[in-house]
């Protein structure tokens, strides 16, 4: 046997070998940032060093807008600056359950919280976390380094920081960094920002001697984890930053924040040291308050996986970051108690909501009462839409009321409640419980489709399932990955959102890292992408486009933005061309740091596959009836590969199968529209379709694979464009032997690099 391959440490989380390596059982997988309808919380992914490839992802409540609204620095949100656990080697700040965990946390709590993606050992032992960590709290305490959402809505008076289990730990080493740090030059944790408070979630402390109840087999546990997180550690298990209690530990009494609250659970092997750190902080000359709260009968971070348990919920609602209360009455709809609300409200409608029924209105005004929580609940089917959300909230929601009235289209002019929806998401997500006080339901709601025998398929694929209901099943799910920084290319990535979370919609941006040095004065031109998927699926998101992206940034010395639109049926045409007409703008306007420090707005293209192709043609079409972008920008080229098209009558070389999916699918896609397959944006070639000679870029690469089903179509349209009289350059690539967009799939294979050489060389000609 191997003697490297010899397991020192055999968990259900991770297994470790004595070469130092690491097999990571869970933590691994991945969401991306974006708008979540449940708790109207936005988030986005922030890289905060180009070197080391740390990012931060943001949450932003809705609760932010009233700030930005009024411009009142009193109703700016606090700071939660967060520490993901997973015993320093395993999970991201990405994952799924702290994506989910933080997105309540943001909007329960009123909160811009602020997730730290730290490197993990063994490829980055201990203290590479600590310092990511410590970095990251400098820079959020430095506004981000002017990112629009801190410098905006962030009180930077009022910094928290919180973390599970090994975050945890790590709260509290951090703390004792800016303790340690205060005072020194650049150190960007004192002044205007203060550390308040601290929540240590289950923290991951240790030591060589046992205490109340720890078992010899878990001492030898933490301090192999211990060894290989931190092999610098000369102590073992009592180094100080393992165990804050240890004799050469520095004193608790340098906490620098006012608030400690120390959490636990009963069933947790950690809960000794956690009592114990508790007990010390309480007894040491440290000025501030410190609190315990133990979740009776739960194990280890069980929040994480049991979120709507009532010990997790208990939990949820201990940290207090608000001050005051006011009580706010939507019409005779809703009820509930907030801290700090505006003097008013526009009208509300939840425009970003992830349904296709109508919208309706809501009025809101406010009322005094005494601060006093409204024992009554109502819980509503997952499946019903969330039509109305309410309004911005720090605080939880105590009561919901509703009337049984119909829905109906608000009056011109004026509109007013009809009917509102809340998902249990919605309702959920401010604090809207009290067991064995639920009133009887004053509100029919459909049945949720899923259990309705009656509802009918009207489209059925092996990749998408649409019922007559509106309801979509994907099987196609689509896998993804952060940003970041690659290693294979040298390209940097973010997401930003770009319309401040009207829709959610996002782009993630790609650059050379080397050219984000200070030093580095030239511009690169700007690839906006759309991602292929039919305008039905797929992410920006995605591996396979994320992977090609970094490739393309890299070898073409590109900045691209590849934007994450919204996808049909959910959204239905023309969503898409206007969230991608909307990403167009935003990037020409130099609207982030990247674009407006690296990005050459005199040299924008627009490239996509499939259904993104189908975007581009529509996008440059716009521009040309637009008469350009704003501030002269213009568009000097524009790629389509593969691109989506269709039309009544078949194209040479069609296959029949390949209308037939159409036009079922087309009127899923753009229930609008009139001329069916004939639309021009669907069929550029149709009868009455705008000119051509409208295509706003000055010149056109087309590119097709000769088993590709759409290549009669894309053929044609090259054909079409030729002809028409353009005053542009258009040309035409083929990839012989391959199939529709086999360059995401295989792109190492020969024709794939053939094709990318032809992209580099089409972005690079002047």
């Amino acid at each position: 046997m191997d003697p490297s391959s010899e397991i020192i440490l055999d968990s259900p989380y991770f297994r470790i070998y004595s070469d130092r390596r690491i097999d990571r059982l869970i933590g691994t997988s991945t969401v991306p940032p974006g708008f979540d309808s449940a708790t109207g919380v936005t988030s986005k992914d922030v890289v905060i060093d180009g070197d080391t490839g740390v990012y931060v992802r943001l949450y932003l409540p809705d609760t932010a807008a009233s700030s930005q609204s009024d411009g009142d620095d009193t109703k700016k949100l606090p700071v939660l600056v967060y520490f993901h656990g997973g015993g320093f080697v395993t999970q991201s700040a990405a994952s799924p359950s702290y994506q989910r965990f933080l997105n309540t946390l943001a909007a329960r709590a009123g909160v811009l919280v602020v997730s730290v993606n730290y490197r993990l050992a063994p490829e980055h032992p201990l203290p590479a976390g600590y310092e990511d960590s410590f970095r990251a709290l400098k820079w959020a305490a430095s506004a981000g380094n002017g990112d629009p959402w801190l410098s905006q809505h962030a009180d930077l008076s009022r910094v928290f920081l919180a973390g599970d289990s090994a975050g945890g730990n790590i709260v509290h080493n951090v703390a004792m960094m800016a303790a340690a740090s205060e005072g020194e030059a650049g150190s960007g944790t004192a002044a205007e920002a203060q550390i308040e408070g601290a929540v240590l979630l289950h923290p991951g402390f240790g030591g060589r001697e046992p205490i109340d109840g720890e078992t010899p087999e878990w001492m030898e546990t933490m301090e192999k984890i211990w060894g290989f997180a931190c092999p610098e550690a000369t102590d073992g298990a009592d180094d100080p930053r393992m165990n804050p209690l240890a004799v050469a530990a520095p004193g608790l009494e340098k906490l620098p924040c006012k608030r400690v609250l120390v959490c636990a659970a009963e069933r947790d092997t950690l809960r000794p040291r956690n009592r114990a750190y508790y007990e010390a902080l309480a007894a040491s000359r440290w000025g501030g308050t410190v609190e315990w709260l133990e979740s009776m009968g739960q194990p280890h971070v069980f929040f994480l996986f049991k979120p709507d348990c009532d010990e997790a919920v208990a939990l949820m609602d201990r940290p207090r970051f608000s001050r005051s209360v006011s009580v706010v009455e939507i019409g005779p709809l809703l009820l509930f108690s907030t801290p700090r609300l505006p003097s008013s409200w526009p009208v509300l409608a939840n425009g970003a909501a992830h349904s296709s029924q109508p919208r309706h209105f809501i009025f809101v005004r406010l009322r005094s009462c005494t601060p006093e929580p409204l024992l009554t609940t109502w819980k509503v089917d997952a499946q019903i839409a969330s039509i109305a959300r309410p309004p911005p909230s720090k605080g939880p929601l105590h009561c919901l009321k509703f009337n049984p009235w119909e829905p109906a289209p608000p009056p011109a002019g004026q509109p007013s409640p009809k009917r509102a929806h809340l998902s249990c998401g919605a309702a959920t997500r401010r604090g809207c419980r009290a067991p064995g006080r639920q009133p009887p339901p004053t509100v029919g709601a459909p049945p949720s489709a899923a259990m309705d025998p009656s509802t009918k398929l009207v489209f059925d694929t092996p990749l998408l399932r649409v019922h007559d209901d509106g309801r979509v099943e994907r099987f196609y799910v689509t896998e993804t990955t952060p940003p970041g920084f690659d290693a294979v290319t040298k390209v940097a990535s973010k997401d930003v959102v770009v319309d401040d979370g009207a829709t959610g919609v996002f782009a993630r941006l790609y650059i050379p890292d080397h050219f984000l040095a200070a030093e580095h004065k030239k511009k690169l031109p700007i690839l906006l992408y759309f991602h292929g998927g039919g305008l039905v699926l797929d992410s920006a998101a995605s591996p396979m486009y994320h992977r090609y992206l970094n490739s393309v940034s890299s070898k073409a010395a590109v900045l691209a933005v590849s934007v994450n639109y919204r996808l049909a049926p959910e959204h239905p045409l023309p969503a898409a061309y206007d969230d991608s007409w909307a990403a167009l703008c935003w990037a020409a306007s130099g609207a982030d740091p990247w674009l407006s420090d690296h990005g050459d707005t005199g040299r924008v293209f627009l490239a996509g596959d499939s259904g993104g192709a189908n975007i581009v043609h529509n996008i440059a079409m716009m521009a040309g009836a637009r008469h350009g972008l704003p501030s002269g920008v213009c568009l000097e080229g524009a790629i389509l590969s593969h691109p989506m098209f269709g039309g009544k009558e078949p194209a040479d070389g069609e296959a029949r199968e390949t209308r037939e999916i159409m036009e079922n699918l087309w009127p899923l896609i753009c229930p609008q529209s009139t001329g069916g397959l004939d639309d021009p944006r669907l069929n550029p070639m149709a009868d009455g379709a705008p000119s051509l000679q409208n295509l706003a870029c000055r010149k056109l690469l087309v590119c097709s694979a000769e088993r590709d089903y759409a290549r009669p179509r894309a053929n044609a349209y090259y054909r079409a464009v030729k002809q028409s009289g353009w005053r542009g350059s258009v040309e035409w690539f083929e990839s012989v032997g391959e199939e529709h967009v086999f360059f995401l799939h295989k792109p190492e294979c020969d024709e794939s690099l053939a094709l990318m050489d032809r992209v580099v060389a089409f972005l690079a000609e002047d």
